[in-house]
């Protein structure tokens, strides 16, 4: 994995991680650096434009109207594309016991060891077995895209919502970050490799950052997806939704936990556009949308309509 500088940011080029394992100080100490700044740039990275959550006319008018506003984070088992997290669960779970505990084992100023790679590699694995305290809302970077309408907007009557996240916080030990998917099986690897790395750069009387360790973890393992779904160009919030009540909803396949995730200024996610999916009558609808919009306080949002044919 390798990345450039445009414009004072980070962007990920998403070439395979190459960096070969060292044992020695200090080509080992260089090589934890960089695998440190391998997980803390893609965890940086911001989209280079607005990006979009599609769903429903339903759930549209509910985040538009709710008094405080909000989107709706689902549990990550409950996702079309689970499986993909279920994987990266069991690559890092692998890696971890290929490598052999010995080498992250950390002893504090009381004489305490602290094994840090057997810590999360426990959390990794309770995580994958059994409840996954792990929420994740879906946007694509593009507007208008066949695939999305048809699978959350299937019947003519959904919308996507266009965010701004540039200055969405870049930091994964918060409840929430945003993450940039790949697809690839060499990128997947290549990351969950320097995140393991990235472990091993604590000082030895100092205890290990918990709570950062298990966020970076988390917020990777939902990114990797399969390659089959590329063309979304998917970005995601995921969060454990801290002390947060879980809510329920009825879904396809029975009840689906959920948790609100809150957008606007304060939070750095600012709702600026609402595109009208395939519709029969995009101007009753286009209308219909703006009203519900500026009677929420929306004032200044743009409106644009799909391009994609209806045939309904």
């Amino acid at each position: 994995m390798t990345f450039h500088k445009e414009g004072g940011g980070t962007t990920w080029i998403g070439s395979p991680l190459t960096l070969t394992p060292c044992t020695t100080s200090p080509s080992r100490f260089v090589y934890i650096v960089m695998c440190m700044e391998i997980i803390r740039s893609f965890l940086s990275q911001r989209p280079p434009s607005n990006i979009f959550h599609y769903t429903s006319a339903a759930a549209t008018i509910n985040i538009l109207t709710s008094e405080i506003k909000h989107l709706r984070a689902t549990n990550i088992r409950h996702l079309n594309d689970s499986s993909e997290y279920r994987g990266a669960q069991i690559r890092v779970i692998q890696e971890m016991n290929r490598r052999g505990r010995a080498d992250f084992v950390r002893v504090l100023s009381g004489g305490q060891q602290v094994n840090t790679l057997q810590a999360i590699g426990q959390t990794a694995f309770d995580l994958a077995s059994l409840n996954d305290p792990v929420f994740v809302v879906s946007f694509s970077e593009e507007e208008d895209l066949l695939s999305q309408w048809r699978a959350y907007c299937p019947h003519g009557d959904g919308y996507s919502l266009g965010f701004d996240a540039s200055d969405f916080p870049g930091n994964a030990a918060e409840e929430v970050t945003l993450v940039k998917c790949v697809y690839t099986a060499e990128d997947a690897a290549g990351l969950c490799n320097a995140l393991i790395e990235s472990w091993d750069q604590q000082e030895d009387d100092q205890p290990p950052d918990m709570n950062r360790m298990i966020g970076d973890c988390m917020a990777i393992m939902a990114a990797v997806k399969h390659p089959g779904f590329a063309e979304e160009k998917e970005w995601r919030l995921v969060g454990t939704g801290g002390n947060q009540p879980k809510k329920f909803r009825s879904g396809r396949h029975g009840i689906v936990p959920y948790i609100e995730v809150p957008f606007g200024i304060p939070q750095g996610l600012r709702l600026k556009s609402v595109c009208l999916g395939p519709n029969s009558d995009k101007e009753a609808a286009r209308v219909a949308i703006r009203s519900v919009a500026e009677m929420s306080g929306f004032m200044e949002l743009e409106y644009n309509v799909s391009h994609t044919p209806f045939r309904g």
